[in-house]
């Protein structure tokens, strides 16, 4: 019995040792001018791993392997979807929405 117990232990032990293939994605989101958007929902595409930019643009996301697309989203600026693909650095630059600017002329 004290062999079993402990092939249970070593093969238990082993699941929680293995990677979980995650990597860190960062970069830099900016307006078309070129300046730094401080505020940007970045969300791995059908889920809630997310996170905002910082002052400079900058943002950090551990993602899983399977993640295919990231998504950048701004109140006022159009929504942008981004292919992964093999890069762990995306840098975005975001588009003013011509609707919400339409909105805001009208008003």
């Amino acid at each position: 019995k004290a062999i079993i117990s402990i092939l249970t232990v070593l093969f238990l032990s082993a699941f929680t040792m293995a990677p979980d293939h995650s990597r860190l994605i960062s970069g830099t989101v900016s307006d078309e001018f070129g300046n730094p958007m401080a505020g940007v929902t970045v969300v791995v595409k059908g889920t809630s791993n997310g996170t905002l930019t910082d002052l400079n643009g900058a943002y950090q996301l551990q993602v899983k392997a399977e993640a295919k697309y990231l998504e950048f989203s701004f109140t006022g600026y159009d929504t942008k979807e981004v292919k992964i693909k093999n890069s762990s650095l995306i840098n975005v630059i975001l588009q003013p929405s011509i609707r919400e600017l339409e909105e805001v002329v009208y008003m």
